[in-house]
């Protein structure tokens, strides 16, 4: 009797170890300084975008806060842009990031590095029962990322919408221009389409303030990027959020124009952890540090995609 009883205890230990194992298995151990998930609502990591070790990292602190419980990541990209992304990764349409690219090809996204970032979270979020959610905090930088969710996301779902002309840079001016006019205010959308709609055209509408109105103001800009930000937190599905941006956002002290930036601005509104990929010599910017390699640099993804998607997939 007391074999049999070890024996179904050792089963039981058996079972227990394991089911530890694989809910814990994307912690990763060899992280020393960086911030515990009880504590704040926000972690920030901040980076050099031009670090070729920082999307290795940045893919194992996701996988370790995923393993802890957060499901929503936000990155440095405006609301169009982080809707294909979220796209690419829930479906792994190869199309689609070709698309990404292409339209992104002269900013800080268009590396080889951040190409295969995205081809690995594709992967890891595939095997995933509950899957993440990624978010954009910043401007639209590239207004045709942002029409073209509007048309893809919602109306080319209408037959009275699907055929708006939107293939052309004059298209995509006039789409913008005859929505903030109130030329074409379709109001006849269903109520949550509509209310992306306008969460769409709000992220472009903010580009032009920081870029036609004001010749490019990054104190403008810095008070988008906050407001984005605070709002994805607040509508978080565990009220936490994971979001990689450049250092100085991330900075707790930082100042931009003599204003708060990003960091400092939201740490008197909700609990902000700021995690500086480099050396931590300066904890009262950045607290929590990963070292990486400084040496290494990214190298540019030069996209040789010529296909029209999501337009030919009408």
């Amino acid at each position: 009797m007391k074999g049999k009883t070890f024996l179904v205890f050792s089963a039981l230990l058996i079972f227990f170890v394991s089911g530890c194992v694989s809910s814990a298995e994307n912690t990763n151990k060899d992280f020393i300084n960086i911030p515990d998930i009880d504590s704040y609502d926000l972690i920030l990591v901040g980076e050099d975008h031009t670090n070729s070790e920082n999307v290795d990292v940045e893919l194992r602190l996701i996988k370790h806060y995923y393993a802890l419980g957060i499901r929503d990541f936000a990155f440095e990209a405006g609301y169009g842009d982080a809707m294909f992304f979220h796209h690419y990764i829930t479906t792994g349409d190869k199309e689609c990031l070709e698309f990404i690219f292409k339209t992104n090809s002269d900013t800080a996204v268009s590396t080889n590095e951040s190409l295969k970032f995205y081809r690995d979270l594709y992967k890891w979020n595939s095997r995933l029962k509950d899957k993440i959610r990624i978010h954009g905090f910043d401007v639209e930088h590239k207004p045709v990322m942002g029409v073209t969710a509007a048309w893809f996301f919602i109306l080319k779902n209408y037959k009275q919408y699907k055929d708006v002309p939107l293939t052309t840079s004059q298209d995509r001016k006039k789409f913008i221009q005859d929505y903030q006019r109130g030329v074409q205010p379709y109001s006849d959308l269903a109520a949550e389409d509509l209310k992306l709609l306008k969460r769409i055209m709000q992220c472009i509408e903010q580009a032009e303030l920081v870029y036609y109105d004001s010749g490019f103001n990054d104190a403008i800009r810095e008070q988008c990027m906050t407001e984005n930000l605070l709002e994805i937190t607040l509508n978080s599905k565990n009220k936490k959020t994971f979001a990689i941006t450049g250092a100085w956002h991330a900075a707790l002290t930082g100042l931009v124009m003599g204003k708060p930036g990003m960091a400092n601005a939201l740490k008197s509104k909700i609990r902000v952890a700021s995690l500086l990929l480099g050396p931590g010599d300066n904890p009262k910017l950045w607290p929590y540090n990963v070292l990486v390699n400084e040496e290494i640099k990214v190298t540019p993804y030069n996209s040789t995609y010529s296909g029209n998607w999501p337009f030919s997939t009408k």
